[in-house]
């Protein structure tokens, strides 16, 4: 299965549209597993620019799909903020963004976003991101999540309904969410050469394994699998793929080797093929195949959380392997014996007659009585 996609939108369910909804409300934000997007908005940049495009989906469609971290770019322009990726205006301000936001919120209120939130490009000075800034936190100060405390982590509780800002900008040392020094964070992302795609990998397995190693503590793991080369020669979409060019159907690149590969270590990341005996043919593989590959045992191992891991083109299933880390567990209840039955995060009673009477229709906000059935993990 790939974790790759150009060319589809991402597939909505409704348990990939409320996920959160099956982990427990205690957990804190760090212990998770939470897939996101390297520059979010990126969707609408023409294939003819394709160094520039690093997404398919739109917002929403990407939030319905399990996506639960944005990178959200701003520069300052005209009194707004403006989305850009680099020099790329894409066509959209912040207001655009964070009323999409809140409507997926509205739908599905079991839920948090996590945005990373930056300034892209200069501006006449630090006020004018000050200002603007503060504008939009107090227009939307009901969905912010309101950090008071200066807690840099969270439990899902008190975040549920609400934007959680990591705050990758200084205003005069205030603070609106998860600081950067609160955070392990990779994200080398300059690539010169086709070859450099293994040294990329490599960095984001080591912080991989330092995240599953060392999760303890209060330090948000962010991984980024986004990486370019400095003046677009080599595009997002070979370093996620692998491919000669960005189609889900397009073949492999073709390294140019054909070696032996029965022993050499080097080529244990390249994708073999034509191959007689352990003669083979040597084709690159995009880091989102190496990293789908890679999680997909964690589960069985008991791994419970890989951080946040931040992806250009990712696949319906890269996505769904990363939330199903996460301990989903699913409890089945039935309601006043109607003869259906709800699943619900808790195993709490009276969170599921809460539950039912907020999000489930055929309740009619009159369940009274709930009965718990069983209760499995359960992938999304």
């Amino acid at each position: 299965m790939s974790g790759y996609n150009f060319n589809n939108n991402l597939t909505v369910t409704e348990n990939t549209k409320k996920w959160m909804m099956f982990v427990d409300d205690n957990i804190k934000i760090n212990q998770m597993s939470l897939p996101g997007t390297h520059d979010t908005m990126t969707y609408t940049v023409d294939n003819s620019n394709i160094s520039a495009k690093t997404q398919v989906s739109s917002l929403r469609q990407q939030l319905d799909s399990g996506i639960r971290v944005l990178d959200i770019r701003c520069k300052p322009c005209n009194n707004d903020f403006i989305i850009y990726h680099g020099i790329v205006n894409l066509g959209m301000n912040f207001k655009t963004v964070l009323d999409t936001v809140v409507s997926f919120l509205n739908d599905s209120s079991s839920e948090t976003v996590l945005m990373n939130v930056q300034q892209e490009g200069d501006s006449c000075d630090n006020s004018e991101f000050k200002n603007i800034w503060k504008r939009y936190w107090n227009q939307y100060k009901n969905y912010f999540y309101q950090n008071s405390n200066y807690n840099q982590n969270p439990t899902l509780k008190e975040i549920r309904k609400k934007i959680l800002v990591l705050q990758n900008f200084t205003l005069n040392q205030e603070i609106y969410g998860i600081l950067k020094n609160y955070c392990s964070i990779q994200n080398d992302y300059s690539i010169n050469t086709n070859w450099d795609v293994q040294n990329k990998w490599s960095k984001i397995k080591a912080h991989l394994d330092k995240t599953i190693k060392n999760g303890d503590g209060n330090k948000l793991y962010i991984n980024y699998l986004s990486a370019s080369s400095p003046v677009g020669l080599i595009a997002p979409y070979f370093i996620a793929s692998g491919k000669s060019s960005p189609n889900n159907g397009d073949p492999q690149l073709f390294t140019g080797i054909i070696a032996l590969t029965n022993s050499d270590e080097k080529y244990r990341y390249f994708t073999k093929n034509n191959c007689a005996g352990n003669l083979c043919s040597l084709f690159f593989t995009g880091i989102n195949n190496l990293f789908h590959l890679t999680i997909r045992p964690l589960k069985d191992m008991k791994t419970e959380k890989i951080g946040i891991i931040m992806i250009d083109f990712p696949s319906d299933n890269l996505i769904k392997e990363i939330i199903n880390i996460n301990n989903i567990k699913m409890y089945y209840w039935s309601c006043d014996n109607k003869g259906f039955v709800n699943v619900w995060w808790s195993k709490e009673a009276g969170a599921a007659k809460w539950a039912c009477n907020t999000w489930v229709p055929q309740c009619k906000k009159t369940c009274q009585n709930v009965k718990l059935i069983k209760y499995s993990n359960k992938p999304i």
